[in-house]
């Protein structure tokens, strides 16, 4: 008799056995949603992969949080890590967690985001058929005060024009090694910088038609002032010229107004 829910454990587990995924989380001060972000750690269908949390020495609940959820990471056998310790913005804390990652593919949630529960799983499958894909992105939630706002997916050959869903990606570790990690020059869009990098030195992407993570608008990535580091990042990269760059600072600028 077919056992279907047997045979995908098996899948799974050789896939696992030829590659490892690894998930790092960035916080500060963020007992008030963190919890939502490991609660669908926990809820991922991928039976096993190594959990990193970088905290930059938060004076909340967080550690609390932190240390009460350890033993059910554990529960699952999920291998987790942790430190707190003061960074210099969220990009260094990337950067720390992507070198403690042992994993063959590492993704970034941020701790008022969270993945959807197969994303793991989706994701696995994909490197397995794909092995030599540098950076896997999908489709991406966008929500504001809990409520569905839109979903976006947007191809690398439109980094041109803006960054896809950050909170999506899963890039090699062996890409990281050979092109470097995020740019700590830049406060807000430093992930844009890394993937409009890693384009122009010639890495393949591979888009995931997907949901594979919520993302909470309220953050600072929708901050107008990342949108302003975004426009001075794309005139800097020949992407866009001078008047150019005037007129989207303008448009932008203009929309958030009328938008308030």
């Amino acid at each position: 008799m077919y056992n279907k829910s047997y045979y995908r454990k098996v899948w799974l587990v050789n896939i696992m056995n030829k590659m490892k995924i690894s998930v790092i989380t960035v916080c500060y001060n963020s007992d008030k949603t963190i919890g939502r972000t490991f609660e669908f750690i926990l809820k991922q269908t991928l039976p096993s992969f190594e959990y990193i949390v970088i905290d930059g020495a938060s004076s909340d609940n967080t550690l609390n949080i932190i240390k009460e959820y350890a033993p059910k990471f554990a529960e699952r056998n999920i291998e987790f890590y942790w430190i707190s310790e003061k960074d210099k913005g969220i990009y260094d804390a990337m950067n720390k967690g992507i070198a403690m990652a042992k994993g063959d593919y590492i993704g970034i949630i941020n701790s008022d985001d969270h993945y959807m529960p197969w994303t793991l799983e989706m994701v696995a499958n994909e490197c397995g058929k794909h092995p030599n894909v540098d950076v896997f992105h999908g489709l991406l939630r966008h929500t504001t005060n809990g409520l569905l706002s839109r979903i976006t997916g947007l191809p690398s050959s439109q980094l041109k024009n803006s960054m896809f869903e950050h909170p999506t990606c899963f890039v090699s570790s062996l890409t990281y090694k050979k092109y470097g990690l995020f740019n700590l020059e830049y406060k807000y869009v430093a992930d844009y910088e890394l993937m409009l990098r890693l384009h122009n030195k010639g890495c393949s992407f591979y888009l995931i038609e997907e949901v594979l993570a919520d993302f909470d608008e309220n953050g600072e990535g929708n901050s107008w002032t990342s949108i302003k580091e975004s426009l001075v990042l794309r005139k800097s990269e020949g992407l866009i010229n001078y008047k150019q760059y005037i007129y989207l600072l303008l448009k932008n600028y203009l929309y958030r107004v009328f938008k308030s």
